[in-house]
């Protein structure tokens, strides 16, 4: 399990952006560097939450899609 973790938490993350919105290469980029951050910590939940806030996509993005209603 402790090897898996990385591509666990890859997919979670993809997972979590596919709920919200179609996943683009931009996602999968940031994605590869949240795992990457994260990794010196052991994928431990509060790192991966605390990459995805601090990331560019997350702090730069424009959050109309999350307000559509379709």
């Amino acid at each position: 399990l402790a090897q898996q973790k990385p591509e666990l938490t890859q997919e979670l993350l993809a997972l979590c952006v596919a709920l919200a919105k179609e996943l683009t290469p931009a996602d999968t980029l940031t994605i590869d560097a949240i795992v990457a951050k994260s990794g010196p910590e052991k994928f431990k939940l509060k790192s991966v939450i605390r990459e995805v806030i601090l990331s560019d996509r997350f702090l730069g993005q424009n959050l109309d899609w999350c307000l559509d209603q379709d």
